[in-house]
């Protein structure tokens, strides 16, 4: 098994026992999305993916320490995620997340935007705040095994 798989089944494990039957799985099993909140994640045979809605960040192993991938999920599972969509008219082209960091900075997740708008009109933006879905003390026992676990497969 390759690293981005290893953490991607720990990932499996710790969802399976925390949320239950509120997961989505799809791809065989490869793909879990949380059902209500747009939180998600998956592995292919290259890289890790955790995302939000259509927003996503992917983590490859060989570039990047994995750690980092455990670290904006348990983010977006314990902290405050900030949502910034923009609208020409009624459509929306463009949608940014951040997510809250340690220091209570918002650190970028990712834009998601599509070409075909009408450029024309003016922009509005609107900002939606998405509360915490668990507090960080109830699930520390989990977040520091996952962080030791991504540092020992990262080394291999």
């Amino acid at each position: 098994m390759k690293k981005q798989e290893l953490i991607f089944e720990k990932f499996a494990i710790f969802l399976k026992s925390t949320f239950g039957n509120k997961l989505i799985f799809r791809d065989d099993e490869k793909h879990i999305t949380l059902a209500t909140t747009g939180i998600w994640i998956a592995v292919n045979s290259q890289e890790l993916s955790i995302g939000y809605g259509m927003n996503h960040r992917e983590f490859n192993p060989e570039y990047e320490d994995i750690s980092n991938a455990v670290t904006l999920f348990f983010d977006l599972l314990t902290k405050t995620t900030r949502i910034t969509s923009y609208y020409k008219g009624t459509r929306m082209f463009k949608c940014t997340t951040v997510v809250e960091g340690a220091n209570g900075a918002f650190n970028y997740l990712s834009t998601t935007l599509t070409w075909l708008f009408p450029y024309w009109k003016n922009t509005t933006e609107v900002i939606t705040f998405k509360k915490p879905l668990l507090s960080r003390e109830e699930i520390q026992d989990e977040i520091q095994a996952l962080q030791k676990y991504a540092a020992l497969i990262q080394k291999s």
